[in-house]
């Protein structure tokens, strides 16, 4: 299944998530949504290529992710080419907008990852 497929179901399920908890907003207005490997490979790549030294350290590709999501940021093409070398290892993010919806996407995105093993 492709990413942008797990994507949309994982909005669908947060969107009726939302509907059962008498919330009347949309995923889009209340959440972040990304697609990213680990930060290990992003990480390796930066390694590799020698790019370590000029860039800041791995805790900062978190930062990045984050960025990217809210749209403050484009994607870099080394996290673009990273993506593109390998197909597998892609994990759904997803950020709350306001904090009282963090217990709830921990729980999901747990949920959905236990799932992806199978």
């Amino acid at each position: 299944m492709n990413e942008e497929k797990k994507q949309n179901e994982a909005k669908e399920l947060l969107q009726e998530i939302l509907v059962l908890m008498d919330v009347n907003a949309n995923v889009d207005d209340l959440f972040y949504f990304g697609v990213f490997f680990k930060d290990d490979r992003y990480a390796e790549k930066l390694l590799v290529d020698g790019w370590a030294n000029n860039w800041p350290p791995a805790w900062d590709i978190k930062t990045l992710k984050i960025d990217i999501m809210k749209g403050e940021t484009l994607k870099p093409d080394w996290m673009t080419e990273v993506e593109e070398g390998d197909g597998d290892g892609y994990l759904l993010h997803i950020l709350p907008k306001d904090s009282q919806f963090q217990p709830l996407i921990d729980k999901m995105l747990r949920f959905l990852r236990f799932l992806d093993r199978f």
